[in-house]
């Protein structure tokens, strides 16, 4: 997929098992995090001040 940091969530198979590629943004202007909660997972944009 190369070195991207567009922010986004790709889901994919691997042996007939639903599974979920998630790619961080960058930091120069705004950051991105993983928030794990409660089972789930969140991709979230934090902003550079």
């Amino acid at each position: 997929h190369g070195h991207t940091h567009r922010p986004a969530r790709h889901p994919f198979q691997v042996d007939r098992r639903a599974c979920e590629r998630i790619v961080l943004g960058d930091w120069y202007s705004q950051g991105s995090v993983l928030a794990a909660r409660g089972g789930t997972l969140e991709l979230q944009t934090i902003r550079r001040d």
